[in-house]
């Protein structure tokens, strides 16, 4: 799966026991790399206020999120595109430069 900087997509996260996984969305920041890794950061659906930036649905250039959600600018990630388990969409908005804070 090639990924572009914008897409928001759908990852396996496991549960802090390790033995289940969830699948979590996160924004995609960095096209994968010769390995398939890229840089994402998490998103949640749970309103949060610090480090946040909130990505409503008529943001999105393409496809779409469940629920307005919020982009946690402070949990990024490594992630290897084998993970990747589905696409919600693009968003249109720029969002990952408000995190600059």
């Amino acid at each position: 799966m090639t990924l572009k900087p914008g897409e928001i997509v759908a990852i396996p996260f496991p549960y802090t026991d390790l033995r289940a996984t969830k699948q979590r969305p996160v924004l995609v920041l960095t096209p994968e790399d010769a390995r398939g890794d890229f840089i994402s950061l998490a998103i949640t659906s749970v309103p949060t206020a610090e480090l946040t930036v909130k990505i409503e649905q008529s943001e999105m250039a393409s496809g779409q999120l469940p629920k307005t959600s919020w982009i946690r600018c402070n949990k990024v990630f490594t992630l290897s595109t084998a993970t990747t388990r589905k696409t919600y969409g693009l968003e249109s908005c720029g969002k990952v430069s408000q995190c600059d804070g």
